[in-house]
């Protein structure tokens, strides 16, 4: 199926499942009289384990030259993290070995978050991710009420 690209807009070919289910219970839910539009996947969202570490790959994680990505790196041990960012919105993610919070950085991509002066922060080892999960829970409860 033919999609655009959440992250750059491109049209791209997705092959797989679970983007072909989204679609499939958007085009429902529409037939039925909802108004839901589909927003699109990931070109790379990958998961997989190498020589018995896992890696995780979201997003925009090879940089096309002088385009004025952001990118934060940090290394500790067998764990690598890569962040891209354009404009303090995080658009990729490379995770090596401790891939704690990948979730979290594919709801942020999706979302297209302004991250301002946590940006430079994600790629930090011990970065909580607090900040998000109350941010998240003041606008639930904001629709709540």
């Amino acid at each position: 199926m033919e999609t655009a690209d959440i992250v750059t807009g491109e049209s791209i070919v997705s092959g797989t499942w679970t983007n072909a289910t989204e679609m499939g219970r958007i085009a429902g839910e529409n037939m039925a009289g909802g108004v839901t539009e589909y927003e699109g996947a990931f070109k790379r969202l990958n998961a997989l384990e190498v020589a018995g570490i896992p890696v995780i790959a979201v997003g925009v994680v090879d940089l096309p030259p002088d385009k004025g990505y952001q990118v934060y790196t940090s290394r500790r041990g067998d764990t690598y993290r890569k962040l891209v960012l354009w404009d303090n919105v995080l658009v990729g993610a490379l995770l090596v070995g401790e891939i704690e919070g990948a979730g979290v950085f594919t709801g942020l991509i999706k979302r297209r978050a302004d991250l301002g002066d946590l940006a430079r922060r994600l790629a930090e080892p011990r970065f909580s991710y607090a900040p998000f999960l109350r941010l998240e829970t003041a606008k639930a409860e904001a629709y709540a009420c």
